[in-house]
């Protein structure tokens, strides 16, 4: 449990340590059929064919974005097969290596509740991969000797994990029925594109409530392994939090014209990090866990503290 209401923001970024592709790397691996192969019936490879041709030529970057566009609605059945497809296989990549910067969450939220400890971490993931629900399960079993059932009362008593655009199902200990990293066949490629959610810009619909709530509510908010897509920010609206709050953003190879954008889409209370850092390496930097489970403290704290140590103003420096 944490001191303060504290939300994690996760994007491709994130999960990049553990072998998932970028959202551009995602792209070029469904234009290669990466993971498709076999036999999915007579419409598969046209489908297929069509998918690489336009997808290709129309240079959107992400098979998101994409799939988005209603007139690719022919294609969604099969994009969103694809990216389970794409996906999955990731899973067995890296199973018993858990990325550095999810062990330092681990050791913030596995705290029991007390007086100063009150607070659930929120985690509101663009992605689809279901590696935080596994790592931190397991941690709980590990570090507490738990059986499942007490792992899991552990486990969501400690964390809120929401994937905005769905997931590739759900692993068996929190309730699923799909083994992390286990045998993929067309089976389990169904089932598990069943879970994905393609949607455009659309700040309204109702799959964004549980996020906006987590995000609107934290005091300490950070952001990391973010492309800050401007359909993503304005799903998340993230311009409607309160400017008194501040937020800390990871920044990695993130040069100073983006930095301005982000910016003047009316994130000035946004704080970003060192472009060579990586999500890790940024928690690590900016303390960010450490202030978000100190009792008493505030973004606001964060924010003027470390001004006044770099007395640099906003820009983090290299």
């Amino acid at each position: 449990m944490l001191a303060n209401s504290t939300t994690l923001i996760v994007g491709a970024g994130a999960s990049v340590p553990l072998g998932y592709p970028t959202g551009a790397e995602l792209r070029d691996w469904i234009i290669e059929g990466r993971g498709m192969h076999g036999e999915w019936g007579s419409k598969g490879p046209e489908d297929q064919k069509k998918l690489t041709w336009r997808m290709r030529r129309s240079l959107i970057p992400s098979i998101d974005a994409f799939l988005a566009e209603p007139e690719n609605a022919d294609l969604h059945a099969w994009g969103v097969l694809c990216i389970a497809g794409a996906l999955l296989p990731c899973e067995s990549l890296k199973k018993d290596e858990p990325p550095d910067w999810l062990r330092m969450v681990f050791n913030v939220i596995r705290g029991r509740r007390d007086k100063d400890h009150q607070h659930r971490l929120a985690i509101v993931t663009f992605n689809y991969d279901l590696s935080i629900e596994y790592f931190l399960f397991h941690a709980f079993v590990a570090a507490y000797r738990l059986n499942h059932d007490e792992a899991r009362r552990m486990y969501q008593e400690s964390v809120q994990v929401i994937h905005v655009y769905g997931q590739l199902g759900q692993i068996e200990e929190l309730g699923g029925d799909r083994q992390y990293g286990g045998n993929i066949d067309h089976r389990v490629i169904f089932s598990a594109s069943k879970g994905l959610t393609i949607i455009g810009r659309a700040p309204e619909a109702s799959i964004f409530n549980e996020a906006h709530q987590a995000i609107l509510e934290a005091e300490f908010l950070a952001i990391l392994g973010f492309g800050y897509d401007a359909t993503n920010v304005a799903n998340l609206k993230l311009t409607e939090r309160n400017s008194s709050k501040y937020s800390f953003s990871t920044g990695y190879d993130m040069g100073y014209g983006m930095r301005a954008w982000i910016r003047g889409m009316g994130l000035a209370s946004n704080i970003i990090g060192s472009p060579k850092d990586d999500v890790a390496r940024f928690l690590h930097n900016s303390g960010f866990l450490q202030w978000a489970n100190t009792p008493g403290k505030t973004s606001s704290d964060m924010h003027d503290s470390i001004l006044k140590y770099l007395n640099l103003g906003l820009q983090i420096p290299d």
